[in-house]
């Protein structure tokens, strides 16, 4: 997937992305350009000069169906909420979808009957994301288009989009401020900056770049918002007699970690049941005795890392440091995985901890 977007003062940015991505955030500071490039690939900005290649298994580009759902939900008043579903399905073509599935997965199947004006804002953005759906679009584009649903429903939804997206060979790409989101359910991430793309790749590489400006206090610099947690990729393994615990287990190389996921959340679309999780950097302790299988304290999560970054905060009165771990390898080498923590400089200190020590991270059961 590629574009070039060029709108006035506004927008100047070339996107090239893996042909794989099947869900692409987009993220940055308000009035970055991210609405503005949303509108120019769907069409509305009559200015804007774009250039895109979708890469979807359709004859032509030019028939590319594309949907757009934005923040503020734009629903007909004069049809309850069936009436709307029920046009756009009208209007989908042959590529049609099933209207219960998409009813389920947007939360939305206790709405029918109701009327636009008594929804809430969380439950309109809700049918307005299921009408799009519906609509058959081989690219949805949404614009903080699920911002007022709490943290469980929205991750809900957004892990019913992934899976849907995968299913009927879809491009979605998804503007949001919160990178929690973005981090568990896209592939790649464009982080946009006065109108121009920052940086762009694969997820946790964009989230560790984040991490790594906010670290050296130069988020300032292009724009981005400070990142609180790293992202771990792992396999979950399934449960059995062996462990009747009501969490998961999700393996990294040969260690693993625990963790409560819904089952919403683990839909896999990669080989091997991978998942993705974040780890908030500030319930990361650090343990300067290295063997993680030894359990003497309630907090049950424990890798073995190497200290391979030590950022001091450039504020002389600030009270914590950003330690960034390598979790060891099955050979006992520093592997591809990380982890950010905030420690207090007394902890530091104390430990005497530096580059290329030995620790192990601890941090309590995940919850997602």
């Amino acid at each position: 997937m590629e574009f070039v977007v060029s709108l006035s003062t506004r927008i100047s940015l070339r996107a090239e992305l893996s042909l794989h991505a099947t869900i692409v955030g987009v993220t940055g500071r308000s009035g970055a350009g991210k609405s503005s490039l949303l509108r120019a690939l769907a069409g509305f900005e009559k200015n804007a000069h774009v250039t895109v290649n979708w890469q979807l298994a359709l004859p032509t580009e030019k028939e590319t169906k594309v949907g757009i759902v934005f923040q503020q939900p734009m629903l007909f008043p004069h049809l309850n909420v069936r009436g709307n579903l029920a046009l756009a399905q009208e209007y989908a073509g042959d590529n049609t979808v099933n209207f219960e599935e998409v009813v389920k997965g947007c939360e939305c199947a206790h709405l029918l009957d109701k009327p636009i004006q008594a929804l809430s804002g969380g439950e309109a953005q809700r049918v307005a994301l299921a009408r799009a759906l519906l609509n058959a679009p081989n690219v949805l584009l949404l614009d903080e288009s699920i911002s007022a649903l709490d943290g469980r429903l929205r991750r809900s939804v957004l892990a019913f989009i992934r899976q849907f997206c995968h299913a009927n060979q879809m491009r979605c790409i998804l503007v949001s401020h919160d990178l929690n989101d973005l981090a568990v359910f896209t592939d790649e991430i464009l982080l946009i900056d006065r109108g121009a793309l920052a940086f762009s790749g694969n997820t946790k590489d964009v989230i560790n770049h984040i991490n790594r400006n906010a670290a050296s206090n130069e988020s300032n610099d292009e724009g981005e918002e400070f990142v609180t947690f790293s992202v771990l990729e792992g396999q979950l393994i399934p449960n059995d007699q062996g462990f009747p615990y009501p969490f998961k287990r999700v393996q990294l190389g040969n260690h693993w970690i625990y963790a409560e996921i819904p089952d919403a959340l683990f839909i896999s679309t990669t080989p091997g049941n991978t998942v993705r999780l974040t780890v908030p950097a500030n319930e990361v302790s650090i343990d300067t005795l290295t063997d993680s299988h030894q359990w003497q304290t309630s907090i049950i999560n424990a890798l073995p890392c190497e200290i391979v970054d030590v950022a001091h905060p450039k504020n002389a009165s600030a009270s914590s440091v950003t330690v960034t771990l390598a979790i060891i390898d099955e050979a006992g080498s520093q592997g591809t995985q990380t982890l950010i923590t905030y420690i207090s400089v007394l902890s530091f200190e104390k430990l005497k901890l530096a580059p290329g020590m030995k620790v192990t991270a601890r941090f309590k059961l995940l919850r997602h």
